[in-house]
C-alpha cells in the first residue's frame, strides 16, 4: 500500500492524472492506495470513483506543507476524518495562520511524520518537535506513526526511534511515473518558484525515485 501519492491536483508539483495514478497501481499489483495531494483534497471524489471502478481500496488523505517543508501526512479513517482534515486546513487558510510543526489530535485521522524530518530536527536541537515527543505528549500514540523512507531503512539501526518499530510504516511517496514525467515535475517547480531550472534547490523538488514499484 502506498500512503503518500500525489496527482496533478498538487499544483505545480504532481504530474499524474488521478486515472493514470490508479492505472499504475493496478499495473503494480497495489490493492489499496492513498491520495494525499499537497494542501488540498480536490481530487478525492474522482479518486474514489476511479479506484472503485478498478478494484482498488481508496484512502482519502492530505499532505501538509509549509512553504517547501513537508510537515506531516493525514489519512482519513472514515468520512468524519475527511471532514476533520479539510476543516483543519480551512481554519488555517481563513485565518492566514501558518500550519504548525505538529498536527492536532483528531479522533478519525491517522498522522504520519517522516523519520527524516524528525532526524533533521534532532540535528537542530528541536527535540520537542520530533515524532517521539508526540508519543510522550498529550497526543494519542495510536493515531500517530513514523514514516520511514526505504532509503533510510539502514539508518534505523542507529536511530533513537528504533524502539518504536511497531509505530513505523513505509513512507514511499509517489509523484512521477518515469524520467520524462520527472522533467515535467522539475519544470512545474521552476514555474512555481519563478526561477531557471538550474536554480532549483533540492528541497524544492521531489526525489527522482518517487515512483511506484510492484
Amino acid at each position: 500500500m502506498y500512503l503518500n501519492c500525489h496527482s496533478y491536483y498538487s499544483l505545480r508539483y504532481g504530474t499524474l492524472s488521478v486515472e493514470k495514478l490508479v492505472d499504475e497501481a493496478v499495473r503494480c499489483g497495489v490493492k489499496a492506495l492513498a491520495l494525499t495531494d499537497i494542501n488540498n483534497s480536490t481530487g478525492i471524489m474522482e479518486f474514489i470513483q476511479v479506484c472503485t471502478d478498478k478494484g482498488i481500496k481508496p484512502v482519502a488523505g492530505m499532505e501538509f506543507r509549509r512553504d517547501d517543508e513537508l510537515l506531516y501526512v493525514g489519512l482519513a479513517r472514515n468520512n468524519e476524518g475527511f471532514r476533520e482534515l479539510n476543516d483543519y486546513l480551512s481554519r488555517h487558510n481563513l485565518r492566514s495562520q501558518p500550519l504548525p510543526d505538529r498536527p492536532e489530535q483528531m479522533e478519525n485521522v491517522y498522522w504520519i511524520i517522516s523519520l527524516e524530518k524528525s532526524e533533521r530536527r534532532k540535528a537542530k536541537g528541536e527535540i520537542m518537535n520530533s515524532p517521539i515527543s508526540l508519543f510522550a505528549s498529550r497526543f494519542s500514540p495510536l493515531n500517530h506513526f513514523i514514516g520511514v523512507p526505504p532509503a533510510s531503512m539502514n539508518r534505523l539501526l542507529l536511530s533513537r526511534h528504533r524502539h518504536l518499530l511497531d509505530r513505523m510504516v513505509i513512507f514511499s511517496p509517489v509523484t512521477v511515473l518515469d524520467e520524462k514525467s520527472y522533467e515535467l515535475h522539475r519544470n512545474f517547480r521552476a514555474v512555481d518558484k519563478n526561477v531557471l531550472l538550474s536554480r532549483l534547490e533540492p528541497r524544492q523538488l521531489a526525489s527522482p525515485d518517487e515512483v511506484m514499484r510492484p
